[in-house]
């Protein structure tokens, strides 16, 4: 991680469940620690096989990130966002992996629950991309993490779950889900446009 990233994730919480009143547990694997942001240890490597090919214009080069800010109950890709799915890579060779989804022929680069991979996304994406960069999460973001993401994230794909504190509480143990998340969203309009 360079030196000026470093000085800059001091400084910016990049998970809503980061705040000091949220009770740290391991329900889950959640947060073992408060930042949730150790080190990018799972990354599970999308090959998208028929999905990104030359003989499929308009495909998405896909990375699915492990673990998730949310953990809702019933998660469709409960593998990943919570079984520990994936593989240990650097910021470099993520890099990398982008740049060979696009040249198999990725349209975008597909960036699924990447919140708390935050920092070395960044530092993956230190030089543009040839193609845009799509934020794709659950909403449960600070505002603080989308704005060091501005520039370098062209469309925020939000999956906006639960407008009531509790159905949030209920399946995602994040009662405050609703007012983070419509802040959040904000901020994405902000950035990018409806």
């Amino acid at each position: 991680m360079s030196t000026q990233l470093a000085v800059s994730v001091r400084d910016v919480v990049f998970c809503s469940r980061a705040a000091p009143s949220f009770p740290m547990r391991n329900t889950w694997g959640v947060m073992e620690n408060r930042f949730c942001t150790c080190f990018p240890s799972t990354v599970k490597e999308n090959r998208m096989g028929t999905d990104c090919t030359s003989s499929n214009p308009g495909s998405s080069g896909t990375v699915f990130f492990s673990g998730c800010t949310l953990r809702c109950s019933f998660c469709q890709n409960s593998q990943i966002s919570a079984g520990g799915f994936g593989k240990a890579i650097t910021p470099q060779r993520l890099r990398q992996i982008f740049d060979e989804l696009i040249a198999q022929g990725a349209h975008n680069i597909n960036l699924v629950t990447p919140d708390h991979f935050t920092p070395w996304i960044l530092e993956a994406l230190n030089e543009p991309l040839p193609v845009p960069v799509v934020w794709n999460c659950s909403g449960y973001a600070s505002v603080e993490t989308l704005r060091a993401l501005e520039g370098k994230v062209q469309i925020y794909l939000p999956d906006y779950k639960y407008p009531d504190p509790a159905g949030a509480k209920q399946y995602a143990m994040a009662e405050d889900y609703p007012d983070v998340a419509r802040e959040a969203i904000r901020e994405m309009v902000r950035q990018t446009g409806p």
